[in-house]
C-alpha cells in the first residue's frame, strides 16, 4: 500500500506543482499513521472529537507534507 500514495504525491508535487499536501485520519488508525509517516508526512494537529466512526466520537489526526520535505524530490 505504498505505490498508489507515492504516485499521488508525485502527481501532486510534480504535475500539479503543489507546495503542500494534507491528510487526516482517525487518530486510532495506527496503520494509516505509519503509512503517512513513511511517506514523509508529519503530524501537525489533533482535532478532538472531530468525527463519528461507527457511532463513536473520535479524534482526527492532521498530517502535512511540504514539497521541500518530499522524498521523491531528490
Amino acid at each position: 500500500m505504498h505505490e498508489a500514495p507515492s504516485a499521488l504525491l508525485r502527481y501532486a508535487f510534480a504535475d500539479l506543482d503543489l507546495n503542500r499536501v494534507e491528510a487526516d485520519t482517525d487518530s486510532r488508525n495506527q496503520r494509516s499513521a505509519r503509512l503517512l509517516r513513511r511517506l514523509g508526512f508529519s503530524q501537525e494537529r489533533l482535532f478532538r472529537e472531530r468525527c463519528i466512526v461507527d457511532g463513536e466520537i473520535s479524534d482526527a489526526a492532521m498530517y502535512g507534507l511540504l514539497r521541500r520535505e518530499w522524498k521523491g524530490e531528490a
